[in-house]
């Protein structure tokens, strides 16, 4: 009892703190039940589910938030505890099997593992499932055991009806529990066959009460929502492999315990297996043995039904979540197998006794420390995108219930993305600037024409970058083709930078020559040598999302204006996170590029306020003065000429400003005739002062500079 009790304390200890901000960000699926919760606290249906749902958890999520408050906390503390719970109940299903040392091990390998801690700590729903899963396992074993088991079998009936609602996989677990029943009354001598038959009918009718109850409220009618419980598609989309490879790929993730076999999921580290080195072995050593000895039906029909239903109605590999009411199961396995090697003639001193506790607290605490170091990977982060932040949880949930009072649906997280400037507070005012706001400035004619125009060949798709190298050469980034361009100073198209390129967004080029291209679709920074040779991927873990815009400084250091994270990244040439400016700072949201003169002044372009910061070398807040507010895809972007003149392209009034670097207006670059700007976005400067601007508008590249 004592060792059970601190199973609970470790598995409390290991899923309540910090769930305010681990993992950072709720995923799109999160944010779709959390919507559907937010719906049914304020007593409306979730129609927008696929299924009748909603399950019990939904239910509990929504009590939660409506008690708690719309925040982090509230939204994961249901799993949290269900989690808990989950642990408790494996550990009294195995009880029921096998002797205290096994299933205290095993607990704790469960307890720790890192998908079980995953979905303890998500808003997904899928550890409810495991838990009343083990509950309902629970219930038939001590029903086949108990002397007066009519009361079990009622218990189970209502947790397998509860189950089903929850996942798919949970269907099928009911499945698997009807066939293990029937195995029981098929070896049951006569006289028991009766009391089993009679139990499992009320096991049935408790489910089907309980079916009948959920589905009740429906808009459609009872009916309508049992058919779309228990319908569907029969595979859930994607690229549909041979059933030879998908169960293939059943046998790799659970024999060979192969991670390359599991669907990328938010549940588990890209790559990892379902069990860690240890638990894997116990595992294959329990399903030897079962097998064996023709032994453990009840591990195997609720572990291998669900696995075999996802490998059958799945479009290619193993999804944690499709299987994650099964896979507590396979520690029945392993407490299988360690109960065998603690019957060996050596457990009789105690040494494997020891062993056996060693290497599960062991294997427990690289567990916690894998799913910890995965949280804390920015790379986590960014394969959780699209993603609501849990800082931002709040104001979104407040959105959604005013957007469902007012008849309309409520944003998802892809839609919270592109809105969410409408939403949070508006910034808090920053410093006094050192100098008042100039006027903007006039567009005063400048003694420059047109020198040169690219993109006539229609070569260019969607320009938005534009990087001159010192042998005069011009690259362009053509983000919409998915591609950099690199052009001869005459304007001759010399070719292509290789890499696999998802969508360029800016362009920075170093004094030595070397290339730099953001993609702010993949989050990285591409590297090329002077020769256009790929040489490295800078930023890739830096947890960024969607990052508009690059910059460089004379000492080699990298900016990046993280624009989906309200921040800008400082590296240093080595790809090293040096510092990162952000609210902390001075209040400002998504920005778009960044700029730095000869003195390591930071220029930021902050479209959405309309308005362009100046933070000195160590990222103090100098000033800002205004600009024409725009979207964050059409943005200004600035750049230096030699001579220390600040250039921002102004798209929305088709324009490029010229300003000191203190803001006073030089003048503006608004040409007619061949040489009018339709939509400029990128702009750049050679050595020379020649001005180069990326024209969205009508797909060119133009140069701009003194004709003689």
């Amino acid at each position: 009892m004592v060792a059970a009790a601190a199973l609970i304390i470790v598995a409390l200890a290991l899923r309540l703190p910090l769930l305010a901000g681990l993992p950072t960000a709720f995923t799109a699926g999160e944010g779709e039940r959390l919507a559907a919760a937010l719906a049914l606290a304020a007593g409306q249906w979730p129609a927008a589910l696929g299924s009748p749902g909603p399950g019990l958890s939904l239910y509990v999520e929504g009590a939660s938030l409506r008690l708690l408050g719309f925040d982090a906390v509230a939204a994961r503390l249901p799993a949290a505890l269900a989690g808990v719970g989950a642990v408790v109940a494996f550990y009294l299903l195995s009880r029921t099997l096998y002797r205290p040392l096994p299933t205290l091990a095993v607990s704790l390998l469960y307890a720790t593992e890192v998908w079980a801690l995953a979905t303890s700590r998500s808003a997904y729903g899928y550890v409810w499932a495991q838990l009343l899963a083990l509950l309902a396992a629970w219930a038939v074993a001590r029903a086949l055991a108990d002397a007066h088991p009519l009361r079990w079998w009622a218990l189970a009936g209502a947790l397998g009806g509860l189950t089903a609602f929850e996942s798919a996989g949970g269907r099928w677990l009911v499945v698997a529990l009807l066939l293990y029943t029937s195995i029981q009354v098929y070896r049951r001598p006569k006289a028991g066959q009766r009391s089993v038959l009679l139990g499992a009918l009320l096991a049935l009718v408790a489910g089907a009460i309980i079916c009948v109850i959920w589905v009740l409220p429906y808009p459609a009618g009872p009916l309508a929502g049992l058919s779309a419980a228990f319908g569907g598609s029969a595979v859930d989309g994607g690229e549909v492999q041979s059933l030879a490879v998908r169960l293939a790929n059943v046998v790799r993730a659970l024999a060979l315990v192969d991670g390359a076999a599991v669907v990328d999921s938010p549940l588990l580290p890209a790559g990892r297996a379902l069990f860690g080195a240890v638990p894997g072995l116990l595992v294959l050593g329990g399903l030897y043995l079962s097998l064996r000895q023709r032994s453990q039906a009840m591990p195997a029909g609720l572990l291998f039904v669900p696995l075999l239903a996802s490998a059958f109605l799945t479009a290619a590999a193993v999804d944690v979540g499709d299987v994650a009411v099964a896979l507590p199961f396979a520690y029945l396995f392993a407490a299988a197998g360690l109960e065998w090697l603690l019957a060996l003639p050596s457990a009789r001193f105690g040494s494997a006794q020891l062993l056996v506790l060693a290497l599960a607290g062991l294997s427990a605490l690289l567990n916690v420390a894998d799913y910890v170091r995965w949280q804390t990977d920015p790379r986590a982060a960014q394969a959780r995108q699209p993603a609501l932040l849990a800082v931002e949880l709040p104001v979104w949930a407040e959105a959604q219930l005013s957007a469902r009072q007012s008849g309309n649906a409520g944003l998802s997280v892809a839609e919270w993305q592109r809105a969410r400037g409408r939403y949070l507070p508006t910034p808090v005012p920053g410093p006094t600037p050192t100098a008042a706001r100039p006027t903007p400035a006039p567009v005063v004619p400048l003694a420059i024409s047109l020198l040169l125009r690219l993109g006539q060949a229609g070569e260019l798709t969607a320009p938005r970058a534009v990087a001159v190298v010192p042998n005069g050469d011009i690259l362009v980034a053509d983000s919409a083709a998915k591609r950099v361009l690199r052009y001869s100073g005459q304007g001759n198209l010399l070719g292509e930078l290789p890499g696999q390129f998802a969508e360029p967004f800016d362009l920075a080029v170093s004094p030595a020559g070397e290339v730099y291209v953001l993609d702010s679709d993949l989050g990285t920074v591409f590297k090329f040598d002077p020769a256009g040779n790929l040489t490295g991927v800078v930023g890739g873990g830096l947890g960024t999302y969607k990052p508009r815009g690059l910059g460089l400084d004379g000492q080699g250091r990298l900016y990046i204006a993280d624009t989906g994270r309200d921040r800008v990244l400082v590296l240093g040439p080595d790809g090293k996170l040096l510092r990162q400016i952000d609210k902390t700072q001075t209040p400002f949201q998504q920005p778009t590029d960044v700029a730095v003169d000869g003195t390591g002044n930071l220029y930021v372009a902050v479209p959405m306020e309309g308005r362009l910061l100046k933070f000195d070398a160590n990222g103090r807040y100098l000033g800002d003065w205004g600009l024409t507010v725009t979207n964050t895809i059409d943005a200004p972007h600035p750049a230096f000429t030699p001579d220390g003149v600040l250039v921002v392209s102004d798209p929305g009034q088709r324009r490029v400003l010229l300003l000191s670097s203190d803001g006073l207006p030089v003048g503006a670059l608004a040409p007619g005739g061949e040489g009018l700007l339709r939509l400029p976005v990128g702009v750049t400067s050679d050595g020379l002062g020649n001005i180069f601007v990326a024209d969205k508008g009508d797909a060119s590249v133009k140069k701009y500079g003194r004709a003689d």
